[in-house]
């Protein structure tokens, strides 16, 4: 099968212009893939080391609270018995530590002694002694203002919390040096925080256990204030793929986390199924998975916190980053579409008058000279160089 030159000429410019559309189709989608996916990996190293820092930094709160209590019990500034001094030694320690929740002595006589948080506004001192054969617990109420305190009210009511029966004493009154633990039973409330908790020693003899601790509303509380794009969050899992804090910008030692209306619990829960199910450990550089709950795709990247085995899980919203490149890709592709014919119409018609045009014109002026019509032999002029030399001789030519 034969086709014409100008047919020829269109299909070779027509596939040019498309191939060239393609490719920059093509480069587009890959660069923009490619700047979604940075975008992404950056903003979860932003708010991963957000979370680390916050944790690291709670840890430290907590542990040199309870190095300050334990050395002025250690070197026997006050003794553990002295309730006043050291009433006002954890009641400094705990306004001096925001991120704390609790300071608690327990004795091995079941005794116990605290300092607790109560949000921002207010804090207690507490005691639970046994008197009259009943345990009862004396709680001391104060506002907090500020730069000061001042005294609420004060009540007595009894209680049933025996602080020798807790894992963080039970375990700490045996060991030789402090440690963390995950507990949740409280003289008041059960609520999850994170304990540390040691022994007492004075002059070789163990008085009894100390502990410091933070309850995880805090931490809830501080996630709730990170912005991960518009409507992604971050979570914190526990080794065992459990949620140990998530966003909650109300949680604190009165209000708990309460997540259950969160819009990516479902996502969360997901990855810590992942996390218990997971044979090899997590990287250091964090590990990235899509997830689809409820029909829409989103980004997840755990990453170790180096405590307690927890793991930062951020979460964000494919859409957030690929709709746009989406959009845009697609109005991109419209364009293209929409150049590639104005383009081909505009080169049809290029070679139908620069090469087409002319070259049907020598090829008549030759089948003229074939049959000796040379009178009807005629110059054509044109743009192109040679068409019109190649016109002119064949004109010379006709005239002998």
């Amino acid at each position: 099968m034969r086709i014409s030159v100008r047919v020829a000429l269109s299909v070779l410019l027509l596939g040019c212009i498309a191939a060239s559309a393609l490719i920059v189709d093509a480069l587009w989608r890959r660069t923009a893939d490619n700047n979604s996916r940075l975008l992404i990996a950056t903003l979860d190293r932003q708010i991963t080391d957000a979370v680390r820092k916050e944790v690291a930094g709670r840890i430290a709160s907590a542990e040199a609270a309870f190095g300050a209590v334990r050395t002025i019990f250690l070197q026997n500034v006050i003794d553990t018995r002295e309730a006043d001094k050291r009433e006002f030694v954890f009641l400094s320690q705990i306004q001096a530590q925001p991120s704390l929740s609790w300071i608690a002595f327990g004795w091995p006589d079941t005794s116990f002694f605290a300092s607790h948080k109560l949000g921002d506004k207010e804090l207690e001192m507490m005691e639970i002694f046994i008197k009259d054969g009943v345990r009862t617990r004396r709680v001391d109420r104060y506002k907090v203002l500020p730069g000061d305190i001042e005294f609420s009210k004060r009540t007595f009511e009894p209680s049933d919390y025996i602080v020798t029966n807790q894992p963080w004493y039970q375990q700490a009154i045996t060991a030789d040096a402090p440690a963390w633990f995950i507990v949740s039973d409280h003289p008041t409330v059960k609520r999850a925080a994170a304990a540390f908790s040691g022994p007492i020693d004075v002059y070789r003899k163990r008085q009894g256990v100390l502990a410091t601790m933070i309850e995880l509303g805090r931490l809830s509380r501080f996630l709730g204030s990170l912005q991960v794009a518009r409507t992604g969050a971050a979570f914190i899992l526990a080794s065992d793929g459990q949620i140990i804090a998530g966003p909650d910008k109300t949680a604190d030692e009165i209000h708990d986390a309460d997540l259950s209306g969160h819009p990516l619990l479902g996502v969360a829960r997901q990855l810590g199924e992942r996390l218990m199910n997971r044979s090899e450990p997590v990287s250091t550089e964090g590990a990235r998975s899509r997830i689809v709950d409820r029909g829409i795709s989103y980004n997840a990247t755990m990453t170790p916190l180096d405590f307690q085995g927890w793991q930062v899980a951020v979460i964000i919203p494919e859409a957030e980053f690929l709709a746009e490149i989406e959009r845009t890709t697609r109005q991109l592709a419209f364009t293209l579409l929409a150049l590639v014919v104005i383009a081909g119409a505009v080169s049809v018609l290029i070679a139908q008058r620069l090469l087409a045009a002319p070259l049907q014109a020598v090829v008549d002026n030759l089948r003229f000279v074939e049959n000796f019509e040379l009178g009807r032999v005629t110059r054509r002029r044109s743009w192109l160089f040679e068409f019109d030399t190649l016109s002119t001789a064949l004109v010379h030519m006709a005239a002998g």
